[in-house]
């Protein structure tokens, strides 16, 4: 499907946006972000059924960046299986960046939640936020293969 996606994106000029779009995973985080008014954004990086690891993009998110691969951070996220946090350097918002699970119980990528942050709260309050608004995707039975998908 991402071969597809870039051939499109290469011959019809102006739709690399659209190409770059899974509409399942955009509706989940955009759902995600509405149910949960206390969160600032939600991102999900995702590795496609049957790839590599380095495949791993964006592909669903409230703050843009679809299509963005992984980085280090992410990939390390993913094969530690552990919560990493920080501030933003603007001082407003706090990131937490989990391993995302599917509804069987194996990491096919990370979920990054954004919360509005002022100095003095409480972090650990906020990582629990986050895992539980993890905890609600893979109970709500996300896998990979949905998140790809083009149509519901």
């Amino acid at each position: 499907m991402l071969k597809i996606a870039a051939l499109v994106a290469a011959i019809v000029p102006g739709t690399a946006a659209l190409a770059q779009s899974w509409p399942v995973a955009q509706r989940l985080a955009e759902a995600t972000l509405a149910r949960h008014p206390e969160a600032a954004h939600v991102v999900l990086h995702v590795t496609p059924p049957g790839a590599a690891d380095s495949e791993n993009l964006v592909i669903g998110s409230t703050i843009g960046r679809l299509g963005k691969k992984a980085d280090e951070d992410d990939l390390r996220i993913m094969h530690e299986a552990r919560t990493e946090t920080v501030v933003a350097k603007s001082g407003d918002r706090f990131n937490v960046s989990l391993p995302l699970i599917d509804h069987r119980g194996g990491v096919i990528g990370v979920v990054a939640i954004g919360f509005p942050y002022k100095a003095g709260d409480d972090k650990a309050l906020l990582v629990a936020d986050a895992e539980r608004i993890r905890d609600e995707l893979r109970d709500g039975g996300i896998d990979a293969a949905k998140l790809f998908a083009v149509t519901p």
